[in-house]
């Protein structure tokens, strides 16, 4: 349960963390004068391509984790067998993650190929958010540890 209040907060810090990078990049576009209804379809793209894809990588590891858990049961086992257990089956989650990668990676390249090719968005309005995302993750990691700190 605590790790599904974790994912949520995280979530809605992204979430949160996309909007407000959104209408800053709609805001500026207003200032300079650029502004039409492509960028904000541009904004949109973005933010949903980073949020879907947080969404999907706590969706695919958990699974990996939780069929890595069932695979290992209940029992005891010796620190042997425990070591030897890790090893065998650890590569379920590495490829769970991989292939999660790999998803988000193409989702957000077919985000820019996509606004690159039609003209329903502005292509600088959509990588700013999909640019953010790290950023966003660092400012949400750094705001944790001064809360707990404080």
């Amino acid at each position: 349960m605590n790790n599904k209040n974790s994912f949520l907060k995280e979530w809605w810090i992204i979430v949160a963390g996309e909007i407000a990078v959104s209408l800053i990049t709609v805001a500026v576009y207003l200032l300079i004068g650029q502004f039409s209804y492509r960028v904000v379809t541009g904004v949109i793209l973005g933010s949903a391509v980073i949020i879907l894809n947080f969404l999907f990588l706590y969706i695919s590891v958990n699974r990996a984790v939780d069929n890595y858990m069932e695979l290992r049961g209940n029992r005891e086992m010796t620190e042997e067998e425990a070591e030897k257990f890790a090893k065998d089956n650890a590569m379920m989650i590495q490829n769970a993650t991989k292939l999660s990668y790999v998803i988000r990676t193409f989702t957000m390249m077919g985000a820019l190929v996509l606004a690159l090719l039609l003209d329903w968005f502005d292509v600088i309005a959509t990588v700013v958010p999909l640019l953010a995302f790290r950023p966003i993750l660092i400012a949400s990691q750094l705001l944790s540890k001064k809360k707990g700190e404080g």
